[in-house]
């Protein structure tokens, strides 16, 4: 019976150290998992303060490198900081709801500042200014950069330029009818065509490259064409005697031309019909030659005239006239006309100054004694 109890002492030992080791074996391997933890959680920070040291390392100094859109620059630190309010943000910014800035309604930012969508220089979201041209300026329309052309420009849109024209009926004038569309400008005209818009200049003289109303005789009803001018006159071709005032040689009768004339040694801006020597015999009181060409372009060649020294024909047409001076007789400012007694008349009346009888009527009813006393008719 002794034995039996010793025995099952010897068991219940031997069990109760076996169980001590399992413990002690669990709890052997619990303390290793919690070393591992622990150097795990010691790396863990290690590497992020090694983190954190370089996040420092790598900061922006905004007193070098510009901070990304919407932050401020703390000049004193160097970080880049939120917006408080819109004061901070600079003219036409304000701070938004996120504590950033940003530009205004109608605003866009270029280079750091908010510059006015509709200004010429920054027109929509550009930051570049419009385009300019000579004689133009540019606009900003509805974000959109245009131009505007001066006062008597167009814009030609193919080559976004001002200029006077991009076809012919775009220049009114007569003395620049013509559109040169490559240098865009309004020239003189070369054929009736350039003047074909203009109604009433619809003929080209290319003498003068300038659309007039006439260029000759053909385009004014039976009327004379004044070349001069390019207008039509209301004198009928070929109705002007001789020694009366004219503007082309087709307004003169048959047989004569219309010359210029002088008085006095002085050229006349005036013209006069005369007759040629080459068709016959002289009228009454043409009996001076006067060689010259014609106002529309006649070579020169005799021309029954008479004493351009000493009259005009203003003042052949006043013979006859009463008169109290000879400021009466003739043409205006000019001294060639006398007033005096004339044959055996009692009444004063207009005269010429005469060199010869020759250049007195042959009438005896008109100058019934010549040249005396040096005027036609002297007494």
């Amino acid at each position: 019976m002794q034995l039996l109890i010793l025995l099952l002492a010897l068991v219940l030992f031997v069990g109760c150290s076996g169980g001590d080791d399992g413990n002690n074996a669990a709890n052997n391997a619990n303390n290793a998992n919690n070393v591992n933890n622990v150097n795990n959680i010691n790396n863990a920070n290690n590497s992020n303060n090694s983190n954190n040291v370089n996040n420092v390392n790598n900061r922006v100094d905004c007193r070098v490198d510009a901070c990304e859109a919407g932050l401020l620059c703390n000049e004193n630190t160097g970080e880049c900081v939120n917006c408080s309010f819109d004061e901070e943000c600079g003219v036409n910014a304000l701070c938004n709801d996120f504590d950033r800035c940003e530009c205004a309604s109608g605003f866009h930012d270029c280079a750091g500042s908010c510059v006015d969508d509709t200004s010429t220089e920054s027109c929509g979201t550009s930051c570049d200014p419009c385009p300019t041209t000579e004689n133009g300026s540019a606009t900003c329309e509805a974000g959109v950069c245009g131009l505007s052309c001066d006062q008597d420009f167009i814009i030609n849109t193919a080559e976004d330029a001002c200029v006077q024209c991009t076809k012919s009926t775009e220049c009114p004038n007569a003395a620049a009818s013509r559109c040169d569309v490559v240098a865009g400008v309004c020239a003189g005209c070369t054929i009736d065509d350039d003047c074909s818009h203009l109604g009433a200049t619809p003929v080209c003289n290319t003498d003068t490259n300038t659309c007039v109303e006439c260029a000759d005789d053909s385009a004014c009803n039976g009327n004379v064409c004044d070349v001069a001018t390019g207008m039509c006159t209301q004198t009928p071709v070929g109705s002007v005697e001789n020694c009366q005032p004219c503007t082309a040689d087709s307004a003169c009768l048959a047989n004569s031309r219309c010359v210029p004339m002088d008085f006095a040694g002085a050229t006349r801006n005036q013209a006069f019909c005369l007759q040629t020597r080459a068709s016959g015999d002289c009228p009454d009181m043409y009996n001076i030659t006067i060689n010259r060409a014609s106002v529309s372009g006649a070579a020169a060649e005799d021309y029954c005239g008479i004493n351009e020294n000493l009259t005009t024909c203003e003042a052949i047409d006043s013979r006859g006239e009463s008169c109290t001076q000879n400021s009466e007789c003739g043409a205006a400012g000019l001294d060639d006309g006398i007033c005096d007694l004339v044959g055996f008349d009692l009444d004063l009346i207009c005269t010429i100054p005469c060199a010869s009888s020759a250049e007195c009527s042959e009438d005896p009813f008109v100058d019934p004694i010549g040249c005396q006393m040096n005027y036609c008719g002297g007494v």
